[in-house]
């Protein structure tokens, strides 16, 4: 049976936990990690990864940059690989070199390595004294120009690589070397559950660089997640971090607007669901999902189990807590007024069940 890969994504705390959560109580679905709690796929996109590495050699690509772009993606590549993150990373451990070798495969197939330096590698300028006796040397013997006496340039060790495929070649390469990750953690006959494996804003990547990947992309009120971006995510006792959000109204609606709205993709690959959905449409919404991932119902074993409803509720409304939170976002409601949830009846939310319910700060996590 062929494998079903999906990657259930959010925006920051708009809930893809939830979906997660809700896909544990089906007995046809494997959670595509190497542990037993939360793990996320974030190697793509993290700093020097894949997609950093696909924007330079297909977009004004040289041997220059290129060769700094595929050292950047390998020196990611093992940063991942050699650590113990816990929740993300940490590929040594799982499956010894593994990982490493399908790495190297891709690059091999899409550049070449050369044994010599160039100013990509020099990490640092020192003085020796013995260059400077070989320049004055070479002065008296050979009238040799000094440039700069005794400067000696420190190379970091690393190959030079040439790199400029083809679109065609890139794309090629890129998708088998996702397609070899994602069998890391998959099995057969299941349907398997990347958390996170691209952000909700990359999925124009889609086609480029996978090979038939589902994505769920879980929304929600921007009004919820305003007010606890601001009073509550990054505060005592849940965390004293920055907050992730701008916790002015203005700002805040122009990243949401750049970041969220703009950015949102028409694809029959893609299933956008609001995290309300879950729970105030919860029967519909679940049958929404198990059509886009082809789950029967029957295999709905541990309905309630991970995933409760009546909990995550107090998680909605949170604008009704008070009057003066009601009329902090109500500028941000007339401005994203066609993303604001249509709520059939108000409720006030119980502030008090919110850590109980898994209102987590520091990750996307949040429910």
């Amino acid at each position: 049976m062929k494998k079903n890969n999906v990657a259930i994504v959010g925006y920051y705390g708009t809930g893809s936990s939830a979906v997660i959560d809700l896909l544990k109580e089906y007995s046809s679905v494997n959670i595509a990690a190497p542990i037993d709690g939360d793990y996320e796929h974030n190697l793509f996109y993290s700093k020097g990864g894949l997609f950093d590495l696909g924007a330079i050699l297909m977009n004004q690509c040289s041997p220059y940059n290129s060769d700094m772009a595929v050292n950047n993606f390998l020196d990611c590549s093992r940063w991942q690989n050699d650590n113990d993150f816990g929740w993300f990373g940490s590929y040594r451990k799982h499956f010894g070199n593994v990982f490493l070798k399908i790495t190297d495969e891709f690059i091999d197939s899409i550049s070449k390595k050369k044994k010599i330096s160039s100013a990509v590698h020099i990490t640092k300028v020192r003085f020796s004294p013995i260059k400077a006796i070989l320049q004055l040397c070479a002065k008296v013997i050979y009238g040799r120009k000094i440039g700069k006496l005794g400067r000696k340039y420190i190379y970091d060790g690393k190959y030079k690589y040439f790199s400029m495929p083809t679109k065609e070649e890139f794309t090629f390469a890129s998708k088998k070397y996702t397609t070899s990750y994602i069998n890391l953690f998959s099995q057969e006959g299941k349907v398997n559950v990347f958390d996170h494996l691209l952000w909700a804003q990359q999925t124009a990547l889609l086609n480029d660089y996978f090979e038939d990947l589902k994505v769920i992309i879980v929304n929600r009120d921007p009004r919820d997640v305003y007010l606890l971006n601001k009073y509550y995510w990054h505060k005592p006792p849940v965390s004293n971090v920055k907050p992730f959000f701008p916790t002015n109204v203005e700002d805040f609606v122009f990243e949401w607007e750049r970041s969220i709205v703009e950015k949102q993709q028409n694809c029959d690959n893609i299933l956008y669901i609001n995290f309300e959905d879950l729970i105030y449409k919860y029967e519909e919404t679940v049958q929404k999902i198990e059509q886009f991932l082809e789950i029967s119902p029957i295999e709905h074993v541990k309905k309630g189990s991970f995933f409760h409803p009546d909990m995550s509720i107090e998680n909605t409304q949170i604008f009704e807590l008070s009057k003066e939170w009601k009329d902090e976002v109500e500028p941000l409601k007339q401005r994203l007024l066609e993303h604001v949830y249509s709520f059939k009846e108000l409720r006030v939310p119980d502030k008090n069940k919110w850590l109980e319910t898994r209102l987590l700060c520091g990750k996307e996590k949040k429910k």
